[in-house]
């Protein structure tokens, strides 16, 4: 199976899989989702199976979904995770986000939630990396990742937390998931380029090791 994903890669053949294959779409379609990707590059090749690998065993129970954060000036919006019941983030600050709908691409996903969350319509956002998420007692996680500086509206209240403008040299003080910190490092830093992230927690959700897969390969814990 492996094989026949990578020859499919190299051979541009790729674009004739439908949405309907399911999981092999799914696939392709995060790998060809890096800014400047070359099938035959041994990094992104490695990648590509890096993201395979992972999620193969619940693959077919795994989660798409997107985050933001929203720009301005020297600050990003950042959600207090305080008021859902059961929440798996609770009382964490992270980014604006979800799960993909049926039929929805990840940058229609990205204008739905941000919308839906924050009362804000996003004018202009950019691509900057995946986050491979892998949990010992439930189905991994793919996050598309963003950043957003142009919008229009006012924000709304949230159903799910607390929005707040935090300055950028604030947001390490704040109360975050550690693989987090390494991401929003990469994001605040804005070197250029996308990454790949692979964050594996245990069952108590403490982060057991971090892997940079993109822009360069470097074990991060």
């Amino acid at each position: 199976m492996i094989m026949i994903m990578i020859m499919i890669l190299i051979s541009g053949y790729h674009k004739l899989i439908p949405k309907s294959a399911g999981f092999p779409y799914i696939f392709l379609t995060i790998s060809r989702k890096l800014l400047n990707f070359t099938p035959w590059n041994p990094e992104n090749i490695a990648f590509s199976l890096a993201v395979f690998c992972s999620g193969r065993r619940e693959r077919s129970t795994m989660i798409i979904s997107t985050l933001c954060y929203v720009e301005k000036d020297d600050a990003l919006l950042m959600l207090h995770r305080t008021k859902k019941k059961n929440d798996v983030n609770h009382n964490k600050w992270i980014g604006v986000g979800g799960k993909l709908e049926k039929g929805e691409s990840p940058e229609e996903c990205l204008l739905r939630e941000v919308r839906e969350e924050t009362g804000l319509s996003l004018t202009a956002f950019r691509y900057r990396g995946l986050l491979s998420f892998i949990y010992e007692d439930r189905e991994p996680e793919y996050i598309f990742t963003y950043t957003a500086d142009g919008y229009e509206g006012s924000l709304t209240d949230c159903n799910e937390g607390d929005l707040r403008w935090v300055r950028k040299s604030d947001i390490p003080g704040l109360e975050l998931w550690e693989g987090d910190r390494y991401m929003l490092d990469l994001l605040l830093k804005d070197e250029g380029g996308c990454f790949s992230l692979k964050f594996c927690y245990d069952r108590d959700d403490r982060l057991v090791s971090a892997l940079s897969l993109l822009p360069s390969l470097k074990k991060l814990k």
